[in-house]
């Protein structure tokens, strides 16, 4: 016969195996692709993908929604012998809540006094507006608008804004090389776009890009094809 002990026992078993189940089942993610195209399962946005773009689908309780790495992206020639160094171009969608609109938003996003815990938790996502894409032996300039104008996705007004940085970076002469036997100084920069739309009143969509600034008009055309074909169904 079971004593009052041994039920208690068995109970905290039984139920530190169920909340162990519970972490192991994988999480729910924010969509799916399907012939080339992304739905999102949440927000219920579509979005083609081209196929030179990997996909990574983020999971459905986070605000990024989704990452794409460019397949055939191309190294600068100041980092030939040590491709790692060169940033790889990504576009981040992250969507989130907010009664501003897109105009407001990204001004809000540049500002120097406005705060807030979703601002944070976006420039952390956003390599162009923080310091994580440049690395370590890495000496970076403030960001720098040199664009902003509206775009029309899916017959709503959409705000663009591209920015540069630029940096210098102390790299090995080799990728075999220690800092001792040498380094090269490679002065270059950075450049980001940033779409932002309203898929509703108090919902909006953030595209977020950044590569190599040499490289940047052709990775920013082939990300604005796939930004261009946002569609959503919108309230009525």
């Amino acid at each position: 016969m079971l004593t009052a002990k041994r039920l208690f026992i068995l109970f905290v078993i039984v139920l530190i195996s169920f909340s162990g189940a519970q972490a192991r089942k994988k999480k729910p993610r924010a969509g799916k692709i399907v012939d080339g195209v992304y739905t999102d399962s949440k927000y219920h946005f579509t979005m083609n993908i081209l196929e030179n773009w990997k996909p990574i689908i983020q999971k459905n309780d986070k605000n990024v929604r989704l990452t794409l790495i460019q397949k055939n992206y191309e190294v600068p020639p100041d980092y030939q012998n040590v491709p790692d160094f060169a940033i790889i171009p990504r576009l981040t969608m992250y969507v989130g809540k907010t009664p501003m609109s897109a105009f407001v938003f990204i001004d809000s996003l540049l500002s120097d006094t406005y705060k807030s815990k979703q601002k944070k938790e976006i420039i952390g996502e956003f390599d162009i507006l923080n310091d994580q894409a440049v690395g370590e032996n890495t000496e970076r300039e403030h960001v720098i608008t040199r664009k902003r104008r509206t775009v029309k996705i899916n017959d709503t007004k959409a705000v663009l804004w591209e920015g540069k940085v630029k940096y210098i970076k102390y790299i090995p002469l080799s990728a075999s090389a220690s800092a001792s036997e040498g380094v090269k100084s490679v002065y270059s920069d950075y450049r980001g776009g940033i779409v932002a739309l309203k898929l509703d009143d108090d919902t909006i969509l953030l595209c977020h890009l950044i590569t190599e600034g040499q490289f940047f008009k052709a990775v920013w055309t082939e990300a604005l094809k796939m930004i261009e074909s946002i569609s959503w169904e919108k309230k009525k």
